[in-house]
């Protein structure tokens, strides 16, 4: 494995990280003080709440591309390693 396969785990694996921190620290905070999803945020007066809504979105996708790009890496190495067992 060259240096810059390891490179993109490891930046790969600090997102992930990133993501996991970011949700599980905003989802607990947001489920016991709900208080303060529904008061107005500064950008435009709306909600907390729908801001949030809004960015799980744009996430969603975000993480469905990652979860797409790497299936079609591993796809790609077992169809290696299946045709290094059939010769």
């Amino acid at each position: 494995m060259g240096t810059s396969q390891k490179k993109k785990e490891n930046a790969f694996q600090h997102i992930v990280g990133i993501f996991r921190f970011f949700i599980s620290g905003c989802r607990f905070h947001w489920l016991f003080f709900h208080e303060e999803m529904n008061s107005p945020s500064s950008l435009m007066h709306i909600t907390w709440g729908w801001l949030y809504a809004a960015v799980q979105i744009p996430l969603t996708w975000l993480l469905a591309g990652i979860y797409y790009y790497k299936m079609k890496q591993f796809d790609r190495r077992m169809k290696e390693l299946r045709q290094g067992d059939a010769a």
